[in-house]
């Protein structure tokens, strides 16, 4: 039985129960338990026993001083200092004895208000007694010494009260912080969980593009080596030739109408003003833009015209006889006509190409169709994986910050070390 006090200290807290980590799934349940608190009110209950034992104390105390006797041998006028300095004493400290009488609600807020308005009017009151102090304990010194211990007391109890508070205070802001903390971690690690859930979705669905594109890269790499496919090749060769002689007659068409670009648009304007009346202004602006398609036309009527016209448009002697020359040339060696027919023929064997290529043209192109579209969706399907992960990085790295601080605030509230056990 003399073992047994030692047996009850050890199994208080034993290094098991020590190392007991709190899991985190577990917080909300000790976060509440810890908002309750009992032994917070049980403290402060005790507490304001002991204030009102205090003040019980000190009223005695005081109706003690006020009744004794000096001691034989004072002189006169430090008698009646010391018993003008023991009225002022017990004036003052009446006001205090009222304050004293503790509240019945031993919660925090009102314990707040009890301490601060307390721990104010003890000091004020500790301010006024000032020289009656000394006065009255050098006539009363027995009496005096015990008031004096009472305020001690009364401000130790004060000092307890307050340390009680601030702890408690700690604990309510813990509560608040830890609960909104709890709360983001929670959400950030959702909101991680299911970004996680679309990566992996994207990633398989770029793995599927990427079997997509291998395959359209072997059905590509079949018919370039395929006889349809080489066909197409020479076919495609031959037309961009083609093409790029086409190119040089339509060029070279331009360049023997340019020299008469001037007059022409001189001459359109005229026109558009009312000052005379064109019969041939659309083929003019055509042979200006597109000559070889004005050349579906007779062109020496819209020639005619605008070399009938060109005294009204104000062009300079030498300008003016360029354009004369110019057009008597274009008229009688027929050059434009010689270009177009060779452009026409041109055209004619590009369109006999195009059609010659049918259905391995169409092949190709829609391999190079289904390429661009592929290729397209792979970026895509790139963009929303390096968003995903950049997303999914700011959200780890504020839930890290969030955990962090969690375990702070736990441990600041005695909560020991956090198990993180959540997804």
């Amino acid at each position: 039985m003399a073992l047994n006090w030692l047996k009850n200290i050890l199994q208080r807290e034993s290094p098991k129960e020590r190392s007991k980590a709190l899991r985190i799934s577990e917080l909300d349940l000790w976060l509440e338990e810890r908002s309750q608190h009992p032994q917070f009110e049980k403290t402060v209950g005790q507490i304001y026993l002991r204030l009102a034992g205090l003040s019980r104390d000190l009223s005695r105390d005081l109706e003690k001083a006020r009744a004794a006797l000096p001691p034989d041998g004072i002189a006169p006028r430090l008698l009646k200092a010391g018993h003008a300095a023991r009225g002022s004493i017990a004036k003052q400290i009446e006001p205090l004895l009222e304050k004293m009488e503790p509240p019945k609600d031993p919660g925090f807020d009102r314990a707040v208000e009890y301490h601060s308005a307390l721990v104010s009017h003890v000091e004020r009151t500790a301010l006024k007694l000032g020289r009656a102090k000394r006065y009255a304990a050098a006539v009363f010194p027995q009496e005096f010494d015990r008031i004096n211990s009472d305020m001690m007391e009364i401000s130790q109890a004060l000092a307890e009260l307050g340390r009680s508070l601030e702890k408690r205070q700690v604990e309510r802001e813990g509560l608040v912080r830890s609960r909104d903390l709890l709360s983001q971690l929670k959400g950030d690690r959702a909101r991680m969980a299911a970004k996680r859930s679309d990566l992996l979705e994207e990633e398989a669905n770029l793995s599927r593009l990427r079997e997509l594109e291998s395959d359209l890269r072997e059905r590509r790499e079949l018919f370039a080596t395929s006889e349809e496919g080489k066909r197409m090749v020479s076919l495609r060769s031959e037309l961009d030739a083609m093409e790029e002689r086409q190119g040089r007659i339509e060029a070279e068409m331009a360049a023997l109408v340019s020299p008469l670009n001037k007059a022409i648009s001189r001459l359109v304007k005229q026109d558009a003003s009312d000052r005379l009346d064109l019969d041939n202004r659309a083929s003019l602006l055509e042979l200006s833009a597109v000559p070889w398609e004005a050349m579906e036309e007779e062109i020496s009527v819209p020639l005619m015209e605008l070399r009938s016209n060109l005294s009204l448009l104000g062009l300079k002697d030498r300008m003016e006889a360029k354009v004369i020359a110019h057009i008597d040339h274009l008229l009688e060696a027929r050059s434009l006509e010689a270009l177009k027919s060779r452009h026409s023929e041109v055209v004619a064997e590009i369109e006999g190409h195009r059609s010659c290529l049918g259905e391995a043209g169409r092949v190709a192109e829609e391999i190079e169709r289904e390429k661009a579209d592929l290729m397209l969706r792979i970026e895509r399907s790139n963009e929303e994986i390096a968003g995903l992960r950049t997303a999914l990085s700011a959200l780890d790295e504020r839930a890290e910050r969030e955990e962090e601080e969690l375990r702070g605030w736990v441990e600041k509230m005695g909560g020991g070390s956090l198990e993180d056990d959540i997804e």
